[in-house]
């Protein structure tokens, strides 16, 4: 990540990632916040993340129950999906987005100015 004031380039540790959970980082250098830009690409990464993976998660997490007891389909449906299990496999989904969102963050989105401020270089 580089400050757009000083142009000091600082990269985007988990200690950053988790103090700025709305993408306003402070540079370590000057010590001025900035924030992150949002973009299309940004966007085409993350929505498509965001609604395709809950699904993923539970046809695996239903795949792996299947194999492990298998029984008849549409009562283990009715059983997962009604479980704790089903609440389980999608924050352990949610917890395994947290890297690939940091790693978004970290590539493709750049710090800008926030509105209203100035000086920049």
């Amino acid at each position: 990540m580089t400050c757009p004031f000083c142009t000091q380039s600082f990269p985007l540790t988990w200690r950053r990632y988790w103090k700025a959970p709305f993408g306003r980082h402070i540079c370590p250098s000057c010590g001025r916040k900035s924030k992150l830009r949002t973009g299309f690409l940004y966007w085409a990464l993350y929505v498509p993340l965001l609604m395709i993976a809950p699904f993923a998660t539970l046809l695996v997490a239903l795949l792996v129950y299947g194999l492990a007891f298998p029984r008849s389909f549409e009562e283990d449906l009715a059983w997962f999906l009604g479980s704790p299990w089903s609440r389980i496999a999608l924050l352990v989904l949610w917890v395994l987005l947290f890297p690939i969102d940091r790693m978004i963050d970290e590539r493709f989105r750049k710090l800008q100015v926030p509105r209203g401020e100035e000086n920049a270089v």
